[in-house]
């Protein structure tokens, strides 16, 4: 039962740096596109967010396509579960 739950723990704590990671990044890519008055399109299957401020059609637009969106996804998820990994490699649960 200890090794299900110290498994547990870990998947738990890899999957909450991901997300933080993933929301770290996404926050960062809106900030920029704020200051540099960009419009920032990311299309994720077969939907897509349009994110800035619409100032007519000749508005510069950065757009993060499909395989942009899925390759930031498996590296993000990979250091993210090395980090986790490197900081809770040698964690043990109480005894």
């Amino acid at each position: 039962m200890r090794r299900f739950s110290a498994a547990a723990t870990l998947a738990l704590l890899a999957l909450l740096a991901i997300g933080g990671a993933e929301a770290a990044l996404l926050a960062l890519l809106m900030l920029f596109s704020v200051i540099l008055k960009l419009r920032l399109g990311v299309e994720l299957g077969p939907g897509a967010a349009l994110f800035g401020q619409s100032d007519g059609c000749c508005a510069p637009q950065v757009t993060i396509f499909n395989a942009g969106t899925d390759v930031s996804i498996v590296i993000t998820a990979g250091s993210a579960v090395l980090a986790a990994v490197w900081r809770f490699g040698r964690w043990r649960p109480a005894t």
